[in-house]
Order: C-alpha cells, then structure tokens, then sequence
C-alpha cells in the first residue's frame, strides 16, 4: 500500500517536473526571440535620423536653402525602409494563421502611431496655424487623413505633407506592414522574387507620370506632382522594403559563415565607404547627370530618391554579422540608446524646429545648437515616458504570441518571463 502510494506520489511529481520543465523551455526560447536584437542596425539608424535633422536645418539658422540640393538627407528614409523589411523578415519568419497577423498588426501599430499622434498634439498646442487650420473644413479632413495614416495615398501636396511633414514616411511604413503579410509567404521558396514585385508598381507609376506630364512638388501647387507620384506615394516604395525583405533572406542564409574580425573589419570599412558614396548621389548627379539623358525624369525623381537603396542593402548586410571592429564601436551602450530614440528625434524633430525658429531669438549659432539640444532631449523624454510605456500598454496581451523587433528593450516592463516563471513555481507548489 504505502509502496503505491510513494509510486502514485512519484509519478505526480515527475509530471508534475516535466511540465514545469516544458514551461520553462518554451519560457526561455521566448525569451530569447524576444531577446534577439542586432545592435549595429539600432544604432545605425541613429545616423539615419541625424542626416534628416541636419537636412531640414537647410534654408534656417543662416544655412542656406539650396544646401538641402547638395546633401541628400532623403537618403535616411531610404536607409529606414530598406532596414524595416529587413528587420520584419529577420524577426517575423512566418505569420502562419489569423491570430499571428493580427497581433504583428498590432504590435506595428504600438510602434508608429502613439509618437505620431503626440506630435501631432504638440503642433496643436505649440503652432497658432494648426489651431486655424483645424476649424476649417479641409483641415479637419486632413487631420482625420493625417492621423488614419492615410495621408501618403492622397498624391496633393497639401494632404501627404500636411501637419508634421515627415509623417507621411509613417503612412508608407504602415503599408508596409499590411503588405508583409502577404509578402513573408515567399521568405523561404521565391524570396528572389521581392525585388521585382517592389519595382513593378514604381515603374508603372513613374509611366503615369510621364503621360500626365505631371510638374515637379510646389507648395503653390495644388495638383497631381512628380514627387507625390514617385517620393511619397507608398506604392513607389514597396522596392525598397522589398530589398531588405530579400537582403533578410540572404543574410538567414549565410549568418553562420565563418567571417573572421580582420575580414569583418575590412567588410565595414566598405560599407562605409558605400555609406560615404552614397552622400555624392545627390538630386544634382541624377537630375542633370548622363542618367538623365537615359531615363526621363519622372524615372529620374524616383531614382534620386529610392536609387540608392541597393547600397544600403548592402551596407546593413555588411553590419548585420557584427564582425568587425566598426560593430564594437557601434554596439557601445550609448550608441545602441541613441538609435532607440531615433524614431523619436525623426518624428519630432521639425515641431522642435518650428518652436525654436519662431520663440528663439539668438545668434544663428547658438539658436541651431538650441535645435539640436532639444530635439535630442524632447526625443529622449519621448522615448522613455511615451513612446516606450504606449507601445508596452497597446501589447501587453499579445507581446507572448509573436515577439517582435522592438520587445527586447520593453522586457522587463510588457514581457516578462522571469516573472512568469515564478508563477508557474508557484503553481507547481500547490499542486505538490
């Protein structure tokens, strides 16, 4: 008798282990996706975000405006897109039923929206021309637009830079999403095929260009523009995060190949002397260089603005292995945190210029280093107080189904398995 109970006792207790062990095996591999971060791409896009900053400075602070011509800022939001389906294939592999779509749906959303809606609460509250605008029919249309995410679609100056101006890359970056359901099918049969699929409607909308004759962007004009077509239209940009959608696959290919740190280092100072070639492809080398005689020029608007996309293709592949000595430095703390708020500084960054040029009456120098410092500290502040605790609040429930790109820094307040460890501890032992 007592010997089957020790042996019923037995039993209860090693299934009882065996399911704890299994939590905690499905425990920790989550955690580890969760975990799975490539530093050298975070602060990357640090670097990203500052040539925008620095690009819109262009016609304030006594630098001049055609500077902005010379130094393609632009380049940074090609840099994100390339970078955003490559970071969403490396992370999402599969979406396989309704439930994992929804939740990446959701998960994206967290990420974008809660820091565009602040901004655009603070153009609210600190520009006298939004308050206007806002009483009038169109304003209140193009607001609902602006914070729907669809302003991007409306190809009108006046509705896709509408308020915040760069919020129009957040309307395409939504799209985005929405497209990689479907496009993530192919990852692991016809991931070659990305490219082309992003490139089709690019050059069919740069052929509607052509036959509308359609003019160059203006703020005086308010019909159908090159640059609503071909730089802002989400359509037109597909390419680009298709790209890092394939760059993704290959790097899942070939992350285990045996690169050594001298052939690391070697590898990143190519990549960034791509970095520094890609600063010369300017609007100038392709609006009135031999290019131009070859392509016409609706095609030539979206080559200055989407063509050099296969270099930072090339470039994140290049940093992504984290060999060399270049990724030592980029995986420093400091920096690793300044490209946790670029999406904060990116975002913010022209309410800050707005203020600063209109309330900051001081020598051009110190009103441009009041900019910088500002913008640096309100992104920061963001980041750790709106950003951060929003997109944690949005997720809470669903982090554990499908852990994305931008849990890591969030674990130990949306996603914690130490935590839930404890619980099933504790679970146990009353079972016990």
């Amino acid at each position: 008798m007592m010997k089957s109970t020790i042996d019923a006792t037995t039993q209860k207790a090693a299934s009882i282990f065996q399911s704890f062990q299994a939590d905690w095996t499905s425990c920790r591999g989550d955690y580890l996706l969760a975990r799975q971060n490539i530093d050298t791409l975070t602060s990357l896009r640090f670097f990203a975000a500052a040539m925008i900053v620095i690009g819109h400075s262009a016609g304030f602070f006594e630098i001049p405006s055609g500077w902005a011509y010379e130094f393609p800022h632009y380049h940074g939001v090609s840099f994100f897109f390339v970078l955003s389906g490559f970071i969403l294939t490396t992370v999402y592999p599969s979406l396989p039923d309704h439930r994992s779509r929804l939740t990446f749906l959701r998960a994206r959303f967290a990420r974008v929206w809660p820091l565009h809606a602040f901004a655009f609460l603070l153009m609210f509250l600190t520009i006298d021309w939004v308050r206007i605008y806002l009483t009038l029919p169109k304003g209140f249309f193009t607001a609902l637009l602006n914070l729907s995410l669809l302003q991007a679609w409306v190809p009108i100056t006046s509705y896709n830079m509408s308020f915040n101006s760069v919020s129009w890359s957040i309307s395409v970056e939504f799209f985005f999403y929405v497209s990689f359901i479907w496009l993530i099918r192919l990852r692991d049969s016809r991931w070659y095929l990305l490219p082309i699929i992003g490139i089709i409607p690019a050059l069919a909308l740069a052929a509607l260009a052509r036959s509308m004759h359609a003019p160059r962007f203006s703020l005086d004009y308010q019909g159908i523009t090159i640059d609503s077509l071909l730089y802002v239209n989400p359509a037109a940009r597909l390419f680009e995060f298709t790209l890092g959608m394939a760059t993704a696959c290959l790097y899942s290919k070939y992350k285990s190949a045996q690169i050594g740190y001298r052939m690391g280092t070697l590898l990143e100072l190519f990549g960034v002397g791509l970095f520094a070639a890609s600063l010369s492809l300017n609007a100038n080398f392709f609006e009135n260089g031999f290019l131009s005689k070859l392509f016409p020029s609706s095609l030539c608007v979206w080559l200055e603005r989407c063509g050099v996309s296969p270099l930072f293709a090339a470039i994140i592949l290049i940093f992504a292995f984290q060999k060399g000595a270049v990724s030592l430095i980029l995986r420093q703390a400091s920096y690793v945190r300044a490209g946790e708020i670029s999406y904060a500084l990116y975002i913010l960054h022209p309410v800050i210029l707005s203020w600063v040029t209109k309330n900051v009456a001081a020598p051009s120098s110190v009103a441009y280093a009041t900019y910088l410092g500002l913008a640096l500290w309100v992104s920061y502040l963001s980041w750790r107080y709106i950003e951060g605790p929003a997109r944690a609040w949005i997720t809470k429930e669903r982090a554990r189904s499908v852990p994305g790109p931008d849990t890591p820094r969030l674990a130990s307040e949306a996603y914690q398995p130490l935590s839930r460890l404890r619980a099933l501890w504790y679970r146990n032992q009353r079972r016990i």
